[in-house]
C-alpha cells in the first residue's frame, strides 16, 4: 500500500510537471519611432521609473518589457513610452516632450522657427515638415507616410503592412501570419501549432502535450 502510494504521488508530480510552460514566447518585433529633437528653452522628465522588485524582475522585464508585471519600469517605458504608466518618465519625455508630466521649452511659442526643427512644438504645428519624418505627430497626421514605416501609429492603421512585419499590432490583426510565429498572439489563437509548443498558452490548452 505504501508503495502504490508513492507511485501516484510520484504520477501526480510529474504531471504537474509536464503541464508547466518550458519556453517563452517569441517577443513582439519593436515599434519604430523617431524622438523628437530637444526643445532649445529646455524641458524633461518629472517622474521616475517604477523600481523592479527584484534581479529576477529586472532580467524578466529586459527580455518580455510589454508584460503587464513590468508596467512603468524603464524596460517597459523604453518600449512603450506613449503608455500612461510611463507619464513623466525619461522615456516617456524623450518620445513627446510635451506630453503629461513633462516640463514644456520655448518652441511652444514660436514653433515655425529654424531652431526648432523636429522639437514636440514645430512637428505638432507642421506635422507635415521634413525635420518631422517619423515622429509621433507626423505618424499620427499621415500613417501612411513611408517615413512612418513599422511605427505604432502605421501598424495600428495598417496592421497587413511589411513594415509591421511581427509587431504586436500585426500579430493580434493577423495571428496566423508567418511573422508572429510563436508570439503570444499567434499561440492564444492556435496554441495547437509547432512554434508554440511548450508555451504558456499550449500547455494550458493541451497539458499534457509535448514541451508542458
Amino acid at each position: 500500500m505504501k508503495l502504490l502510494r508513492l507511485l501516484l504521488a510520484a504520477a501526480a508530480a510529474l504531471a504537474a510537471t509536464s503541464a508547466h510552460a518550458t519556453r517563452p514566447y517569441t517577443p513582439y518585433t519593436e515599434y519604430a519611432y523617431t524622438p523628437y529633437a530637444p526643445d532649445p528653452g529646455g524641458g524633461g522628465p518629472t517622474a521616475d521609473y517604477r523600481d523592479y522588485r527584484d534581479g529576477a524582475q529586472r532580467d524578466r522585464c529586459q527580455r518580455y518589457p510589454d508584460a503587464p508585471e513590468c508596467s512603468g519600469t524603464q524596460a517597459y517605458c523604453e518600449s512603450r513610452p506613449y503608455d500612461g504608466a510611463c507619464a513623466g518618465t525619461a522615456a516617456a519625455c524623450e518620445y513627446d516632450p510635451r506630453g503629461s508630466g513633462c516640463s514644456g521649452g520655448s518652441c511652444s511659442q514660436y514653433p515655425g522657427s529654424s531652431s526648432c526643427n523636429g522639437t514636440y512644438a514645430q512637428c505638432s504645428a507642421y506635422p507635415g515638415s521634413s525635420a518631422c519624418n517619423g515622429t509621433d505627430a507626423q505618424c499620427e497626421a499621415y500613417p501612411g507616410s513611408s517615413s512612418c514605416n513599422g511605427t505604432y501609429q502605421q501598424c495600428t492603421h495598417y496592421p497587413g503592412s511589411s513594415a509591421c512585419n511581427g509587431t504586436r499590432a500585426q500579430c493580434e490583426a493577423y495571428p496566423g501570419s508567418s511573422a508572429c510565429s510563436g508570439t503570444e498572439a499567434q499561440c492564444e489563437a492556435y496554441p495547437g501549432s509547432s512554434p508554440c509548443s511548450g508555451t504558456p498558452a499550449a500547455c494550458n490548452a493541451y497539458p499534457g502535450s509535448s514541451g508542458c
